[in-house]
C-alpha cells in the first residue's frame, strides 16, 4: 500500500477515534469561532486555528446523565476558552460546589429544563458571566451566598429563576448582585416577599412576578429606585402599593382580583404603560385633590378591556389626557359623559367593542375626530345600519 495514503487513512482514523471517544462534534463558525457539541465531558483539544489568539467557543452539552456534576465533569483543555455554555435537558440534580469553575471566562450560561434540585456554590470564581439561566429546574431553596461569583462586584445583569419550586427567597441569596438589572422569578411559588429582599438590588430594572398564586404583596419597592418593568399577572392580587416607585415605565397587573384600583399612585411617576386586563374592575376616578392639581401624566397605553367597568369619571382624561391607547372592550359601559375626552389630544387607537349597550354620541366623537375607534356601535346597531 502507498505509504502516503496508508498514513492518511492512520490520521483519518486516529481523529475519528478521538471525536467519538470525546463525544463531541464541532463546527467553525468563522475566524477562530466555534461551537461544540458534547453529550459527555470533552476529553481532547480540538485543532483551533487562531493565530495566537483565544477562540471564541460556544459549548452545548447534551444527554447529559450524570446526576451528581463537579467540576471534574468538565475537564478538558479548552473549558477556559468557553463563552457560551448551553446544557439544557440534562439529567442533574445536585450542583457541587465549584461545578463550573473550570469555565472561568464564561459569559452566558444557561441551564434551564434539568432537573437541578440542589445547588452549591456551583458558581464561584465566574466573575466575567453576566447571564444566568436556571428556569425550569426543581430548585426548592437557595441558600445565602449559593450564587455569589465573586468575592467584590458581580457583572450579573441578567438572572433568570422562573418556574422553579422556590417558597422562600431571603435577601442573602443575592450576595453581591449590585450589578444585576433583569431578575426572573415567575412561575415560583413565593408566598412572602418582602421589601428586604431588594435592599441590596439598587440597579434592578426588570422584576418578573408572574403567575405566582399571591394573594397578597407585603412590599412597596422602596428599595428599588432603577425599577422601570415590572410584571405582577396572572396572580390573584387585590391591592397594591405604587407610590414608591420612582422609575417605573410599565407595570402588567393583567389576570389578577383588582376590583378597585388608586389611580392617584400614578401621581408623579413616569409610568407609560398600564395592563389592568381581564381583573374585576368597576370603575375609572380620581381623588378630586389629584383632579385639583391639574396635572397630566405621561400614561399613554392604557388596558382595561375584559373588566366590569360601568363608570367612568369624566375628569379621569384630564389628568392623563397623552394616552394614545386605550382600550376598554369587554365591558359594561353604557354611555361616555359629555366632555369625558375633551382633553385628550392624542388619542390614536380606541377600543369599545363588545360593551353591549354603548352608543357613542355624536359630541363625544367630534372630541376624537383624529381617533380610530373600533367598536363605536354595538353589533345590533351595525346590523340596523347595514340593512336600513
Amino acid at each position: 500500500m502507498n505509504k502516503t495514503l496508508f498514513s492518511c487513512i492512520l490520521v483519518t482514523f486516529t481523529h475519528t477515534l478521538q471525536q467519538s471517544h470525546a463525544a463531541c462534534t464541532v463546527r467553525s463558525d468563522g475566524p477562530c469561532f466555534y461551537t461544540l457539541a458534547c453529550s459527555a465531558p470533552a476529553t481532547f483539544r480540538p485543532a483551533f486555528d487562531c493565530n495566537d489568539i483565544d477562540p471564541y467557543i460556544t459549548l452545548h452539552i447534551k444527554q447529559s446523565s450524570g446526576h451528581n456534576i463537579t467540576a471534574n465533569h468538565f475537564i478538558s483543555e479548552f473549558d477556559s476558552f468557553v463563552r457560551i455554555l448551553s446544557a439544557i435537558g440534562n439529567n442533574w440534580h445536585y450542583l457541587q460546589n465549584n461545578a463550573f469553575s473550570n469555565f472561568k471566562n464564561v459569559l452566558y450560561m444557561d441551564l434551564s429544563e434539568n432537573h437541578i434540585k440542589m445547588l452549591g456554590a456551583a458558581f464561584r470564581g465566574l466573575e466575567q458571566m453576566d447571564s444566568l439561566n436556571l428556569s425550569r429546574n426543581h430548585i426548592e431553596t437557595i441558600k445565602p451566598g449559593v450564587l455569589q461569583v465573586s468575592h467584590n462586584r458581580s457583572r450579573l445583569y441578567m438572572l433568570d429563576l422562573s418556574y422553579n419550586l422556590l417558597m422562600h427567597l431571603s435577601g442573602e441569596a443575592f450576595v453581591n448582585m449590585n450589578n444585576l438589572r433583569s431578575l426572573y422569578l415567575q412561575g415560583n411559588k413565593l408566598k412572602t416577599l418582602g421589601d428586604h429582599f431588594f435592599v441590596k438590588l439598587k440597579h434592578l430594572n426588570y422584576l418578573n412576578l408572574c403567575c405566582s398564586n399571591m394573594g397578597t404583596l407585603r412590599m412597596t419597592f422602596k428599595y428599588l429606585p432603577s425599577l422601570k418593568e415590572l410584571n405582577l399577572s396572572y396572580n390573584r392580587l387585590k391591592k397594591i402599593d405604587l407610590s414608591k416607585v420612582m422609575s417605573l415605565e410599565t407595570i402588567d397587573l393583567s389576570h389578577n382580583d383588582f376590583e378597585e384600583m388608586y389611580f392617584e399612585d400614578f401621581k408623579g411617576l413616569p409610568i407609560i404603560k398600564v395592563d389592568l386586563s381581564f381583573n374585576k374592575l368597576k370603575e375609572l376616578n380620581v381623588e378630586d385633590s389629584v383632579v385639583g392639581s391639574n396635572a397630566s401624566r405621561p400614561l399613554v397605553k392604557l388596558y382595561l378591556h375584559n373588566n366590569n367597568i360601568e363608570y367612568i369619571d369624566e375628569s379621569f382624561f384630564n389628568i392623563f389626557s397623552y394616552i394614545a391607547i386605550l382600550n376598554l372592550s369587554y365591558n359594561n359601559i353604557v354611555e361616555f359623559k359629555a366632555d369625558t375626552f375633551r382633553y385628550v389630544n392624542v388619542l390614536k387607537i380606541l377600543i369599545v367593542s363588545n360593551n353591549r349597550r354603548l352608543r357613542l354620541a355624536d359630541d363625544i366623537s367630534k372630541e376624537l375626530p383624529h381617533t380610530f375607534t373600533i367598536g363605536k356601535f354595538p353589533p345590533s346597531q351595525i346590523q340596523n345600519q347595514v340593512f336600513t
